[in-house]
C-alpha cells in the first residue's frame, strides 16, 4: 500500500519535503552544511535525511525529488522493525507484537502521520527519526545494564545520529540518558554523541552561536496539539492512554519511566507556550506528543499481552492470527488515511512541466540562485504576490516608475536598479500573509535576469532575516536550536 501510494511519483506533497529536497540537492553540489537557501550562510535544519537523500541521488544518478519520494516507504521502516525490536527487549514478543499492530493500524487514525507515532509512505524527517530514537532507547538500556565503555560509546554514537536527524528525540534521548546512565557512561556517551554530531553542532553552536534568527518555524503548531484542542486529542486516544497506565505496572524498566517522564515534560513545556508566550520554543509540540504516544502504545501492548497470556496461558501466541484477521478487516478503513490519499493526490495533481523546469533552472541559473514561482505567488500573500507582479514589470527602464506605483508606492517596494531586462528591487518590509509568514526584510541587492515574466535570480546580501523560502509554504519541523 505504501509503494502503491507514491507509485509513478516524481514529486512529494509537502513543503517541508522541498525543504529537504533542496538540502539534498545542495550538498550533491558539494555542500553538504550550505544553507540552500542564503548565499555564505550554513545549514539551519537537522541534515541527516537530505544527506541520505543526496547519496541515494548519487549512487541511483536519479534526479534528488524523484529518491526523495520512492525512498520513504523503505527509509521509514525503520521506525517499526525498531519499535518492534524495542518491544522484544522490554515486555517480550507478544507485547511487541501487539504493540506494533497498534502503531501501525490504530495509532493517527483521523490525524496526519507527521503530527504522532506511526509508519508514513512519505519521508518526513519525524517519521524517519523515530526509528533512530527507538534504537537509542535500545542502546541506552543496554548501556545502563551493563556499564561498560563499549555499549556507552554505542549508545552516544546512535544518539548524535538522532540529533543529525531531528533535535525533538535527540533531547528525550538525552534526558533518558541523564536519569539512566551512570557518570562515567555518561561522559563516554555525551562523547560519541557529539563527535557524530559535529558538523551539525558546529553550524549552531560555532556559525550562528545558538543564536536564533527566527523562531517562527519552531512556534508552528498543530491544532490538536494546542492547550485548547489537547482535551480532544486525549479523548481519541484515551483507550491507549488507559491501557498504558496499567502497561507501567507491567514494563518495570527504568528506562521506560525515563522515557515517558522527559516526553512528557517536554511536551508539558511546549504546550505552556500557548499560556506564557514569552517562553522558548524548542521544536513544535507534536514532535513531543509522538514520543508520548509511542511509549503510551508499547505500555498498551505489554498490557494486552500480560492480559491475554493470563487468560490463554500456554495458547497466548494464538493471538498473533486473530491480529492479523482484524488487520485485513481494518484494512478497507485503512486504505483512507490521510497520508494514503491527501498527499498523493496533491503530489499527483503537481504539472507535469515541473520537473522539466526543475531541470531547466538547475542547467541555467548558478548553484546560489533565487527562484520565485507560481506557488509563492498562490500562497505566498499579498506581499510576494506583488513584488511578483512589480519584477514583471521592471523589464525595462522606462518602466521602473510604473512597476512602484503598481505597488502601492515605494513603502513596501522600490526599484533601485533597472536596466534593460535586469531590475533589483527592495523587497517587503514588513512581512505579509500566508506563507510569508516570519519572512522579514529581504534586501535584493543584485541585478535580477527576468526569464519569461519570472524573477529567476537574486542573490542575497547581508545578514537578512532567516526564514523558510518563497517556494515552501511550510514551517512545520522547524530548525532545531536555531532558525
Amino acid at each position: 500500500m505504501a509503494l502503491a501510494t507514491v507509485g509513478g511519483l516524481d514529486w512529494p506533497y509537502d513543503g517541508d519535503h522541498f525543504r529537504d529536497i533542496a538540502q539534498a540537492q545542495t550538498a550533491l553540489q558539494g555542500h553538504p552544511l550550505a544553507d540552500p537557501f542564503y548565499a555564505g550562510e550554513w545549514v539551519w535544519y537537522n541534515p541527516l535525511v537530505p544527506w541520505l537523500v543526496a547519496l541515494g541521488a548519487w549512487l541511483s544518478g536519479a534526479p534528488s525529488p524523484l529518491v526523495h519520494v520512492q525512498s520513504g516507504p523503505w527509509l521509514n521502516l525503520l521506525g517499526p522493525v525498531a519499535f518492534y525490536l524495542l518491544g522484544v527487549r522490554l515486555a517480550g514478543r507478544l507485547a511487541a507484537f501487539i504493540s506494533l499492530a497498534l502503531l501501525l493500524f490504530v495509532n493517527c487514525d483521523t490525524a496526519p502521520s507527521l503530527t504522532c507515532a506511526t509508519y508514513s509512505p512519505w519521508l518526513f524527517v519525524a517519521s524517519f527519526a523515530q526509528g533512530l530514537f527507538f534504537f537509542g532507547v535500545l542502546a541506552l538500556d543496554r548501556a545502563a545494564r551493563s556499564g561498560s565503555r563499549q555499549t556507552a560509546a554505542a549508545a552516544g554514537a546512535v544518539a548524535g545520529l538522532t540529533f543529525l536527524a531531528h533535535t525533538g528525540p535527540a533531547l528525550i534521548l538525552g534526558g533518558i540518558a541523564l536519569l539512566t546512565l551512570p557518570r562515567r557512561s555518561l561522559v563516554i556517551a555525551g562523547a560519541a554523541a557529539l563527535a557524530v554530531a559535529s558538523p551539525f553542532v558546529w553550524a549552531i553552536a560555532v556559525h550562528y552561536r545558538l543564536h536564533v534568527l527566527n523562531a517562527t518555524p519552531m512556534a508552528w503548531s498543530w491544532p490538536p496539539l494546542t492547550v485548547s484542542g489537547f482535551p480532544v486529542t486525549l479523548r481519541e486516544n484515551a483507550v491507549v492512554l488507559m491501557a498504558a497506565a496499567g502497561g507501567l505496572f507491567v514494563i518495570r524498566h527504568r528506562v521506560m519511566y525515563a522515557w515517558m517522564g522527559v516526553a512528557a515534560l517536554l511536551l508539558a513545556l511546549a504546550l505552556s507556550r500557548d499560556i506564557v508566550p514569552s517562553l522558548p520554543a524548542l521544536v513544535p509540540t507534536f514532535h513531543f506528543w509522538r514520543y508520548v504516544l509511542a511509549g503510551a502504545t508499547l505500555l498498551a501492548g505489554a498490557l494486552a499481552a500480560t492480559a491475554i497470556e493470563r487468560v490463554v496461558r500456554g495458547y497466548a501466541l494464538a493471538i498473533v492470527p486473530v491480529v492479523l484477521i482484524a488487520a485485513v478487516v481494518a484494512l478497507p478503513h485503512y486504505r483512507n488515511r490521510f497520508d494514503f490519499l491527501y498527499g498523493r493526490g496533491v503530489a499527483a495533481g503537481r504539472s507535469s512541466d515541473l520537473s522539466k523546469t526543475a531541470t531547466f533552472l538547475r542547467k541555467s541559473t548558478p548553484p546560489d540562485a533565487v527562484v520565485l514561482g507560481s506557488r509563492g505567488r498562490a500562497q505566498g500573500g499579498r506581499c510576494h504576490g506583488q513584488l511578483v507582479q512589480s519584477l514583471r514589470r521592471c523589464r525595462t527602464a522606462n518602466r521602473c516608475a510604473r512597476a512602484a506605483a503598481a505597488t502601492g508606492g515605494g513603502s513596501r517596494y522600490r526599484p533601485v536598479q533597472c536596466t534593460r531586462g535586469r531590475v533589483a528591487c527592495h523587497a517587503c518590509g514588513r512581512h505579509g500573509t500566508g506563507g510569508m509568514r516570519g519572512h522579514g526584510r529581504r534586501r535584493i541587492a543584485a541585478a535580477v535576469p527576468v526569464w519569461r515574466g519570472v524573477c529567476v535570480r537574486a542573490r542575497q546580501q547581508g545578514r537578512a532575516v532567516r526564514s523558510q523560502p518563497w517556494i515552501t509554504s511550510s514551517s512545520r519541523g522547524g530548525p532545531s536550536l536555531h532558525g
